[in-house]
């Protein structure tokens, strides 16, 4: 039988016992969260050396002829112990979770301490490296003011003002914290962004909705692009990290290529949540949005009903294209890439949430199989864009949230994805 194991990393301080841990993290969502909840029967150590205060105070036996164990006793002595407890850490120290069984423990969050409530038992609540840019003031023109003066005194026409990118912007948030941008993010070019007095994750988010890209941290990177699978990652334990006076030596982090295999009615704790959709069903609009040199946004509109999935298109090949709707270069290149992307979304398919139990470890952004082996033509590998972990004295559980399909491999189709596009 299996036992639920753990470690929590506060600063220098950890622990091997908790009332309950969440961690909740999704692709769509630049803020990872988790909350911890501290038993007053935990015991902290530092470097190997053990730092919890004792539970009772002398005299504690003795007071008003109580006992020890009365509840009146135990009752103060475990307010003491969560005040004592939540005075070893602090906000702003780093955080590491680590769950699993028999001491298999796979990192569930990277981030740090955002807030800590002195109740019993003491309750720790934390964030991803989102934290890092709460109170980081952005004030910034991009391109620079400068660049663009010294491109109007040259071409006073303006035909073809420089440009930045999404990766430049992302640069210059960061600067001054931990975080390190993917190499996976790709070559997004803007006409322009301006930040005036944003924080950091205001910034981040007008840059998420002004050049339609998801962005989101796997531990200290970020990434930023189009919603295509990237390859997950996940954290390579090693015990032997030094202290650096701050926090220990970072993680380093290896890509998972190959996806994470769920079996319902096999290694799925409950699959209630999950829905089959046909393509004929489940219509869809996809609408895609290209700016053009003088930041005129142009767009086409693809598909005749059903909930519209809008994306950025940065470059544009006009050489293989259709005819548009008003024969512009861009917008016969925008035609062709909506088709292609209705046609991509348009399968049959799962969509919805499955609980899974621990292990195997999956995390936002990995790919997932999920095979029914009473439906065999259902089998499809999908992008994981959500999980909720749960672990507790009640058990532990990981909801996956199941995104778009990727893999179509021996899939049956209806025969509506490709008359779907067509028609648009």
């Amino acid at each position: 039988m299996f036992k639920l194991t753990c470690k929590i990393r506060i600063g220098q301080h950890f622990f091997t016992d908790v009332n309950e841990v969440k961690v909740k993290r999704s692709i769509y969502s630049f803020v990872d969260t988790a909350t911890i909840r501290i038993p007053t029967s935990a015991v902290l150590y530092k470097t190997g050396e053990l730092t919890t205060a004792s539970i009772l105070e002398p005299g504690d036996n003795t007071r008003s002829g109580k006992s020890a164990f009365s509840e009146e006793v135990m009752e103060r002595a475990a307010r003491r112990v969560a005040e004592k407890t939540g005075s070893f850490f602090k906000v702003g120290d780093a955080v590491e979770i680590w769950l699993g069984y028999d001491d298999e423990n796979e990192l569930e969050f990277e981030g740090f301490v955002s807030r800590i409530d002195f109740t019993t038992p003491c309750v720790i609540e934390c964030e991803g490296y989102s934290w890092q840019l709460r109170n980081k003031v952005i004030t910034q023109e991009f391109p620079a003011l400068k660049k663009l003066q010294e491109y109007r005194e040259k071409d006073p026409t303006y035909e073809n003002p420089p440009k930045t990118t999404v990766k430049d912007v992302l640069n210059f948030i960061r600067q001054g914290t931990d975080i390190v941008l993917s190499d996976k993010i790709p070559n997004i070019p803007l006409v322009k962004m301006s930040f005036n007095g944003e924080t950091g994750l205001e910034a981040l988010e007008k840059l998420k909705r002004e050049a339609f890209v998801t962005i989101y941290f796997n531990g200290p990177e970020l990434y930023a692009g189009l919603k295509d699978l990237q390859p997950g990652k996940q954290a390579v334990r090693n015990e032997n990290r030094k202290w650096t006076g701050k926090r220990f030596e970072p993680l380093k982090y290896k890509e998972i290529k190959d996806p994470v295999r769920y079996g319902i009615g096999l290694n799925l704790v409950s699959s209630e949540q999950l829905r089959y959709r046909k393509a004929i069903d489940a219509p869809l609009k996809v609408r895609v949005i290209h700016f053009t040199n003088r930041n005129v946004a142009e767009e086409v509109t693809v598909g005749e009903r059903g909930d519209i999935r809008t994306f950025y298109v940065p470059d544009v090949d006009p050489d293989k294209e259709l005819k548009g709707p008003k024969g512009s270069k861009e917008l016969k290149g925008l035609k062709e890439v909506a088709l292609k992307r209705l046609k991509e979304l348009s399968y049959d398919g799962y969509d919805g949430k499955v609980t899974a139990f621990l292990q195997p470890f999956s995390a936002p952004g990995f790919a997932v199989s999920l095979r029914d082996r009473n439906y065999n033509d259902r089998d499809g590998v999908y992008v994981l864009d959500s999980t909720e972990v749960t672990f507790g004295t009640g058990g532990a559980r990981r909801v996956c949230g199941i995104g778009d399909k990727i893999s179509k491999k021996d899939e049956q189709t209806t025969g509506t994805t490709g008359t779907g596009a067509k028609k648009a």
